[in-house]
């Protein structure tokens, strides 16, 4: 069985992205013919290693690991991979080498396996006050990336607070932001929990101006679905809509296959129901990364029962 991967769905409006400037990349190699996918054509894989989640991922990086399972994800048909970066884990406000050296590393991974990259900045932080700090992170961490076509989307915030305090922080560092990676389009996200409402505040507060791409998260019953999207649409002022996290809890083991399979075909006939593009819903893999670790697992144990033939290429 194949590891189900959410579709990441663009649900309405179009996105205009300026070119891209720029061609000279921290890792030091160019974009070798890659091109920025639009936001429609996304097809995201939330990621963290299935032994080493949230901050874990960077205090105790792997080279090896990581070119291992975006192989996998690229395998399973994603073309995207969410990469998550916690101040806390990188050194705030400058990013140590060290881990900026794995980031750049991470980038190189991506695109090595033929996936582009959704960033999600400043997981797990709160110092809504620190702008200054705030910026110098952002400039630390996306030093020399401008320009590099393998960044496909950006994420300010993962479900930040609906409060001022980090609306108002949102809205110095979304235009900083594109700053450093002119012609990415920018998001933020709010908790699934917080419902209508919660989307209807984060619309309301960061425009179009600021914020590119609306992103909904949904967990619940997989019916529940539709009034959150409704609302999306409604409030988006046309930017483009995409369900950026959403499925069942795997972490109890009591949601399987056949479980998500039904959630994300309801989901499915939900999105066809109000009209909307194909596009990409995804699921957040860090919740169900027992799940990913199987599956990688169960291709490494596959190419390892191929025979050996001496002959490479």
């Amino acid at each position: 069985m194949r590891l189900r991967i959410a579709l990441s769905l663009l649900i309405a409006g179009a996105l205009c992205m300026p070119s891209a400037s720029g061609t000279s990349f921290a890792d030091g190699n160019a974009s070798d013919g890659v091109q920025r996918l639009p936001v429609s054509a996304l097809k995201i894989m939330n990621y963290f290693p299935a032994n080493a989640g949230w901050s874990n991922m960077w205090t105790d990086y792997s080279h090896d690991r990581t070119i291992a399972d975006f192989r996998a994800i690229s395998s399973l048909g994603a073309n995207t991979v969410r990469i998550i970066v916690p101040p806390a884990a990188m050194g705030y406000p400058e990013v140590s080498p060290d881990r900026l050296a794995e980031f750049q590393d991470a980038l190189a991974a991506a695109q090595q396996a033929g996936l582009q990259v959704q960033l999600t900045l400043f997981d797990m932080w709160h110092n809504y006050g620190d702008i200054a700090g705030s910026q110098a992170w952002v400039q630390s961490l996306l030093t020399g990336q401008s320009g590099n076509p393998t960044i496909a989307l950006v994420e300010l915030q993962n479900e930040i607070p609906l409060t001022s305090s980090a609306f108002d922080w949102a809205r110095r560092l979304l235009p900083y932001l594109s700053t450093q990676l002119p012609g990415v389009p920018r998001t933020v996200s709010a908790a699934g929990a917080t419902g209508d409402a919660g989307i209807k505040a984060l619309l309301g507060a960061l425009p179009a101006s600021l914020m590119d791409v609306a992103d909904v998260h949904y967990y619940g019953d997989a019916a529940g679905a539709l009034d959150p999207i409704r609302t999306a649409l409604a409030y988006s002022g046309g930017r483009p809509v995409i369900v950026g996290e959403a499925g069942l809890s795997t972490i109890d083991g009591s949601a399987g296959e056949q479980a998500q399979a039904w959630f994300y075909g309801v989901l499915a006939r939900i999105t066809q129901s109000l009209g909307v593009p194909e596009g990409t819903v995804k699921s957040r893999i860090n919740r169900g990364r027992t799940e990913l670790a199987r599956q990688i697992q169960r291709l490494r144990e596959e190419q390892d029962a191929v025979p050996k033939t001496g002959v490479s290429g």
